[in-house]
């Protein structure tokens, strides 16, 4: 319509439709749905090849493109400034998500009545509780291009947990907190024969009182531990249950139950 110069009166009236049902089809929020048969209507009386509007809006883009020297080098240079805009654009959100997964963390220790101690060495957390004594713990908030955790090669620089950030389920609210001691950790990086741990972001969530959360290694294998919270941050002396499956193993208990 702007690049033909004409109004929605205009096109409404060559579509043979009442302006107002125009509107619901072009308004900004929940527009209405067209059929095929509209749709053809549509690109005939605008002049655009058959089944214009049935493309993706990249497609189309991509055929309006100039293709002459000066425009693609214009292109990627605005592309470079949209890129440059969005890198800072996530940067500043993941330092603000990190803040805010790590002051959820430490209240969450407070309340489990874990005393927060000045963390040594390369662990981000020193604990102490009454009956487990001095614990370590490394906090991993796994995000899109930052989803590994590499393990301290040196034992002293281990610590006694592991501790994944996870968002939930669409729809849901919190962040949960996959607790995995070291015995734990160290059997996964043998399990994939690498020396750290990849997190999906795209497969691994929390749900209620569980856990999903899917690993790989060098070797591309895949698992997914289901981890049953059950107070693990007040647990966090004990070993947590754990169960690695892998995710042909899932289906099979799935089909059974």
């Amino acid at each position: 319509m702007q690049q033909r110069d004409m109004t929605k009166a205009e096109l409404a009236r060559q579509l043979g439709k009442w302006p107002q049902q125009l509107n619901e089809v072009l308004r900004d929020k929940n527009p209405k749905n067209i059929g095929d048969k509209f749709a053809r209507q549509i690109e005939d009386v605008l002049g655009a090849e058959k089944y214009w509007l049935d493309k993706e809006d990249d497609d189309i883009q991509l055929q309006e493109m100039d293709t002459s020297v000066e425009g693609v080098y214009l292109r990627a240079i605005q592309a470079a400034i949209e890129f440059t805009k969005a890198r800072k654009n996530w940067m500043d959100s993941r330092t603000m998500a990190i803040r805010s997964v790590e002051d959820f963390f430490k209240c969450w220790l407070s309340d489990a009545q874990l005393e927060l101690l000045p963390p040594i060495g390369r662990f981000d957390y020193s604990l102490s509780s009454h009956t487990a004594g001095q614990l370590s713990v490394n906090l991993f908030i796994p995000m899109p291009g930052f989803s590994t955790w590499n393990i301290p090669p040196f034992e002293d620089e281990r610590p006694d947990f592991l501790v994944v950030a996870l968002p939930p389920r669409s729809g849901a609210s919190g962040v949960g907190f996959y607790v995995v001691s070291k015995p734990d950790y160290l059997d996964i990086a043998k399990a994939f024969k690498a020396d750290f741990v990849s997190i999906n972001l795209d497969k691994s969530y929390c749900e209620g009182d569980s856990v999903y959360l899917h690993v790989s290694g060098k070797t591309e294998r895949s698992f997914i531990a289901v981890a049953h919270q059950k107070e693990l941050i007040m647990q966090l002396w004990h070993k947590p249950e754990v169960k690695m499956w892998t995710s042909e193993k899932i289906k099979q208990h799935e089909k059974t139950e």
